[in-house]
């Protein structure tokens, strides 16, 4: 049985003879690699002349000016003003402006989150609220939003996503593991003039969604009510968190033990107990503790220090 499953992993090694100096991806086809490269490793380098949105590879533009093209041939055209996308019909353009306001047809009752078909809202409330999704982590157990979302989540836990060379900030050092959220960590850190400021304290948001939700602690306001018990709270956040308590979902599993959790952060104090870690020390006894809370009732109860 091992001999033969030896000579089956041969074969594999044997075909895919064109790695991937990136991801240490294999390939079977110069050509499959080429396009690998380019589709994932690449940024869009080819530009539509005509609306001028850009795509990874020739075949893409191709594939898009023939759009154009055919939609040139009927009889009226519907462009939006905003994004100078062509349309094929008057219903199509209304749909897509709409998309740009963000008038949504429906929104979810536990964040306010908009959705303009209800598909899209029953795969958010199932996987963000109630835990009900149909795809599932079988390694997490996290809820996904539908097949595309599970297929990319369980990427990473594959040995190649894990040990691949991370991305770093240039402006700060904090290192990530993909393109992707070093871009939003740039976003968020430090393009401040893209935040949304709090005209009272001054406080600045990453959102306009955040900023709405910070102004209800200002006016004590607490729309986003449970659907369980009643309970407002000021932001959608808070609201989920509180939601997970009723329906008893934990997506945080220890990989150490069998706990689990319902916050990253909780799971990433209970990691430092399996550590050993203690970050957090006291500037009197120099005592070291795994998180800030449990240092503050530290100097609350032996140092009398609020």
């Amino acid at each position: 049985m091992l001999e033969e499953l030896y000579d089956l992993l041969k074969v594999k090694i044997e075909k895919e003879e064109f790695i991937c100096d990136l991801c240490n991806k294999g390939f079977a086809k110069s050509y499959q690699l080429s396009y690998h490269v380019k589709t994932r490793h690449q940024d869009a380098a080819f530009e539509c002349s005509t609306c001028g949105k850009k795509f990874k590879t020739t075949r893409q533009l191709v594939a898009h000016t023939r759009c154009h093209a055919t939609i040139k041939k009927e009889k009226e055209l519907y462009q939006c003003e905003i994004c100078k996308k062509v349309l094929g019909s008057k219903q199509g353009l209304v749909s897509h402006t709409k998309r740009h306001l963000k008038i949504y047809d429906m929104t979810c009752e536990f964040c306010g989150k908009g959705f303009f078909c209800a598909g899209s809202l029953r795969l958010h409330v199932n996987s963000k609220h109630t835990g009900k999704s149909n795809f599932v982590c079988n390694v997490c157990s996290r809820p996904c939003y539908d097949k595309t979302a599970l297929k990319n989540h369980m990427v990473k836990h594959t040995a190649e996503y894990k040990n691949r060379s991370k991305v770093k900030c240039t402006q700060c050092g904090q290192e990530f593991l993909d393109d992707k959220y070093l871009r939003i960590h740039l976003k968020k850190k430090h393009v401040p003039d893209n935040r949304f400021v709090c005209d009272l304290c001054g406080k600045k948001l990453y959102s306009k969604s955040g900023l709405v939700d910070h102004m209800n602690v200002h006016k004590g306001l607490k729309p986003h009510k449970c659907e369980f018990c009643g309970i407002g709270f000021a932001n959608s956040t808070t609201l989920r968190l509180h939601v997970r308590r009723h329906t008893g979902h934990r997506p945080y599993k220890c990989k150490l033990c069998d706990r689990a959790f319902n916050q990253s952060h909780s799971l990433k104090v209970h990691l430092r107990l399996h550590t050993g870690e203690k970050p957090f020390s006291c500037n009197v006894c120099a005592r070291t503790f795994v998180s800030t809370s449990v240092l503050k009732s530290h100097m609350k109860c032996n140092h009398k220090i609020d």
